[in-house]
């Protein structure tokens, strides 16, 4: 099942504003696809990937290539709206 992400402002912006080349926002988008519009529902659920037992989130970590330099891309979802199909991106980091 893939899921609708919706993304804080915040995050939209500072992914927007992040040195890459074309190549490079291909890799980070699909990042996010592959870790929040596609992931499995074990990956989401699975304590390991959340801060707390009750917490609406869970978190995962992509490393892509740009330009002959590695990014690590930390990425923070609520996903207490995926039983409606939609996965909120809260907040991201790339360096």
């Amino acid at each position: 099942m893939r899921y609708r992400l919706e993304f804080r402002e915040s995050v939209r912006d500072y992914l927007r504003g992040l040195p890459l080349s074309r190549a490079g926002r291909v890799r980070l988008n699909a990042a996010l696809i592959e870790g929040a519009a596609e992931v499995p529902d074990w990956f989401r659920t699975d304590p390991a990937n959340r801060p707390g037992p009750t917490s609406p989130y869970y978190y995962f970590f992509r490393i892509f290539e740009d330009g002959g330099r590695f990014w690590t891309l930390f990425v923070v979802i609520d996903d207490s709206t995926a039983a409606y199909g939609v996965l909120r991106i809260v907040y991201a980091d790339c360096h």
